[in-house]
């Protein structure tokens, strides 16, 4: 049947197989009897194969980013509380979502009406208009690595009453910067680099975006209906943010008669121009989006088809999203926004400074074990390499593989820990999977197998042996700065 969610979730465990590549097979007889079911499925894939490989791509670039942002946040992670309490606190209260889409334009001043009869959660980039429009969200998300995002919380006020709900991947300087309560989502890689602490906080689902996080939040807090307004996912009306968000301040000292802000928005679109693709806005007319977008799209698509809350897009404007209702925000918020919503005060538990020294013992371990796994890569390239110099003697072949495995023994009982350093590496990692399919993909046997296998190997163990040095390098930076903030804390203390 036609089910493009349903399509999707059955691809993603597949993501990874189809980046490598892939091609399809028309059968003549399924074509002739039901061509328009076929044509419409081929497109679906496709669409999918685009959102993987964005997916894939945004991991790779951003993976080592990522990586390094969580690891310099942990003092913070540790300290701050996670979203544990927040579980159905205001279950079957409606929420609104407020994104920064050129859309927002149009239906922002209704907000006003809605405020204190919904629970607003604004994305970072909303959270300063809101304020100047009078409307004090409950909850803001950030999990942007880029340090653009600091520019959101420069002119916070101080006795800010919004919740920050992040994840340990946003850029450090955010956390310093928000006026307000923090918590902070639970993390893996966190959790793994702190395991001794048993820290227990709750995770949301991943999301590729602020918005995506809102909505997760929504969801973990119970909210029904969820309402959307700004999320456009695509450039409406040749715009791609909102007038009077701080984007604009960047591009303040261009401006001239020659330059408007309206051409600065322009270019910000047309500069993608080779993924730019046209879709169906909301109401059926061709609008331009482009790759990034159009995979948010999809992610969003796939949520709101296993969505147990009602699920309303009053953006107005903006991409067509399969999975919810349009409607206009007045009448959303007449509809839904009927009963005032009490504002919980002063719940928030604090901050635990006072374990910023087990973190450090913590950070210890893991220098430790990545400069085991460094020695263990070290000893194993010779022997791969020795195998390699010498297929055509299989007894020293076995004799030298033997000596490897137990090397892979010692390299086992730091599992955890190798997975850690892996993850500094993404693009290795996808390269070896390239390889294996290549691999078995030649059909090829005997000695020229194992060749292949043993260079896929080599690569991969010096692929190791970098990730190990950089994780330590990272290691040490972040001992540092949690030393760095226990003497803050205790200056401050003091």
């Amino acid at each position: 049947r036609l089910d493009k969610p349903e399509l999707f979730v059955r691809l993603t465990p597949h993501t990874a197989l189809m980046s490598v590549g892939f091609s399809f097979v028309p059968h003549p007889p399924s074509m002739q009897m039901a061509g328009a079911f076929q044509t419409q499925m081929a497109e679906w894939i496709s669409e999918f194969a685009s959102y993987g490989r964005t997916s894939l791509n945004t991991l790779v670039v951003n993976g080592r980013r990522t990586c390094e942002n969580i690891a310099r946040n942990l003092a913070w992670y540790a300290a701050a509380p996670g979203v544990n309490r927040l579980k159905d606190r205001h279950r079957g209260t409606p929420a609104i979502i407020v994104s920064a889409g050129p859309s927002l334009r149009k239906n922002k001043h209704l907000l006003q009406q809605a405020n204190g009869k919904a629970i607003v959660i604004a994305v970072q980039t909303t959270l300063q208009p809101l304020l100047e429009m009078g409307v004090e969200p409950h909850y803001a998300t950030s999990l942007d690595h880029n340090d653009i995002s600091t520019r959101f919380f420069e002119r916070l006020p101080r006795n800010l009453r919004t919740e920050l709900i992040a994840e340990t991947k946003a850029t450090s300087a955010i956390f310093s910067l928000n006026p307000g309560p923090l918590s902070i989502i639970g993390n893996e890689l966190a959790d793994s680099l702190l395991r001794e602490m048993r820290i227990d906080k709750t995770r949301l689902r991943a999301g590729a975006t602020v918005a995506h996080l809102a909505y997760y939040l929504a969801e973990h807090l119970g909210c029904d209906p969820i309402i959307f307004v700004g999320q456009d996912l695509g450039f409406s009306d040749g715009l791609c943010y909102m007038p009077g968000t701080s984007y604009e301040d960047v591009w303040r000292p261009e401006l001239s008669r020659f330059c408007t802000v309206e051409m600065k928005q322009w270019e910000q679109i047309v500069r993608e121009r080779p993924i730019l693709r046209r879709i169906s806005d909301y109401q059926g007319r061709p609008m331009y989006t482009e790759e990034r977008l159009f995979a948010y799209l999809q992610q969003f698509e796939r949520d709101f088809s296993t969505a147990t809350a009602r699920v309303i897009d009053a953006t107005e404007g903006g991409a067509l999203k399969r999975g919810a209702t349009p409607m206009p925000l007045a009448e959303a918020i007449e509809q839904y926004c009927t009963r005032p919503v009490v504002r919980i005060e002063g719940d928030h538990p604090g901050y635990r400074w006072d374990i910023l020294c087990e973190v450090e013992d913590s950070l210890q371990n893991r220098d430790r074990e990545a400069a085991d796994i460094a020695e263990i890569a070290r000893g194993t390239l010779p022997l791969l390499e020795e195998i390699r110099d010498n297929l055509s003697d299989q007894s020293l072949v076995n004799r030298t593989i033997a000596k490897i495995d137990s090397l892979r023994a010692r390299m086992n009982e730091l599992g955890q820990s190798y997975d850690l350093i892996t993850q500094m590496t993404q693009l290795t990692e996808l390269q070896r999977f390239q390889r294996d399919r290549n691999i078995a993909a030649a059909k090829v046997e005997g000695e020229e197998r194992q060749r292949r296998q043993v260079d896929r190997d080599i690569e991969n163990v010096r692929g190791v042996m970098g990730a190990a040095g950089e994780f330590r390098t990272l290691i040490a930076d972040v001992i540092e700065r949690v030393k760095a903030a226990a003497r803050s804390e205790q200056r401050e203390a003091a």
